[in-house]
């Protein structure tokens, strides 16, 4: 966010314009803290205290599709910057949860494509052909479109929609080439990478640290994660000591989501590993991952800026409704945060703002 992409400590790359000069740019008022939002189920409508919302995009109707399930840590920032974005502008907002399960989401897209909303924001994750026809069919019924996290260029090739989130591939490069510089890794050591392998629409993000560390000399043992346990993390632990068995030498390990990175105590103490023995890598600053690294269980995260990635979605869809923008394409990420300077982020991360 604005606020930390200026710090001395961080190494962002990623988006330049802070949230509040691009509201200052869009016309727009910053509005309310996020922290005392309820937590929106679906079909709920966005409000905040009670109070009807009011703004210019009073009478737009934008459905979200959050990814994960309530209680998800990651999908609670996406929520707060959606539930943000409706408070300032006055759009009606539906929210979605999927549990991350790519056939739920497609089998949502359809559901609401039919119930004509002005807009939809998904999650790219099913990938661009499972979602090539559902793209059809909302440009046929008029239904606006923005994806995020996950990108689909086939698909907006073919039918047009923006995209706010990383570059993922990149993303995972230079998390895995900033690992082998940050922990001095070199040909011969031996990394697992727990990434979301097989799934068209993410796996890019993991095949990136995969082949940076390879790249380097790195041994990499690949395994699928458990995505199921997004909300309960505690419940990939046997898969996790498995593979250090298997793998007992191993110096790195990296998990596909802040989620998993936040529970690396619980992994590594089962495994029989001491604090900072095995460097951990992964994906997002929740706040089980500053707990992590203050206690030396993690030590390097990539950061997407999850809260923009809920916030500019749904500013994008009423600009397109109501005066005909063209769709925003933004890259979110991507930088780092280390064990070494999470302080400087850890009170933004405890608002749900920073992520």
């Amino acid at each position: 966010m604005s606020d930390i992409e200026n710090d001395s400590t961080s190494r962002a790359l990623g988006v330049r314009i802070g949230r509040g000069d691009f509201l200052k740019l869009a016309g727009l008022s910053i509005g309310a803290a996020v922290a005392g939002f309820p937590v929106f189920v679906s079909g709920a409508r966005a409000q905040a205290g009670g109070t009807p919302i009011t703004g210019w995009g009073q009478g737009i109707r934008i459905v979200f599709q959050a990814g994960g399930n309530t209680g998800d840590a990651f999908a609670q920032i996406v929520v707060n910057g959606a539930l943000q974005a409706a408070q300032d502008l006055g759009c009606q907002l539906d929210l979605l949860h999927a549990g991350w399960d790519s056939s739920t989401m497609v089998q949502q897209y359809r559901q609401v494509i039919a119930t004509a909303p002005d807009g939809l924001a998904m999650m790219g994750h099913p990938g661009d052909e499972a979602l090539m026809p559902i793209a059809k069919l909302a440009q046929e019924q008029g239904v606006l479109t923005e994806y995020v996290n996950v990108d689909v260029p086939q698909v907006r090739a073919a039918f047009g929609g923006g995209y706010v989130g990383a570059t993922l591939y990149r993303q995972g490069e230079i998390l895995g080439e900033t690992s082998i510089k940050d922990f001095g890794l070199k040909a011969g050591d031996k990394a697992i990478v727990f990434g979301n392998f097989g799934m068209p629409g993410i796996e890019p993000r993991d095949n990136g640290i995969v082949e940076a560390l390879e790249k380097g000399g790195v041994e990499v043992t690949k395994v699928v994660q458990q995505v199921q346990f997004a909300t309960n993390p505690s419940g990939m632990t046997s898969l996790v000591v498995g593979a250090m068995e298997n793998v007992p030498d191993a110096k790195l390990v990296s998990f596909s989501g802040g989620q998993f990175v936040g529970a690396a105590g619980i992994y590594m103490k089962a495994a029989g590993k001491a604090p900072g023995q095995v460097k951990v890598i992964g994906f997002d600053i929740l706040p089980a991952v500053v707990t992590a690294m203050e206690e030396d269980w993690a030590h390097l995260v990539s950061v997407q800026q999850p809260y923009l990635q809920g916030y500019l979605p749904v500013l994008s869809l009423c600009l397109q409704k109501k005066w005909r923008f063209s769709p925003l394409v933004v890259d979110t990420g991507t930088g780092t945060v280390s064990y070494k300077d999470v302080a400087a982020y850890a009170e933004l991360v405890q608002t749900g703002i920073a992520g």
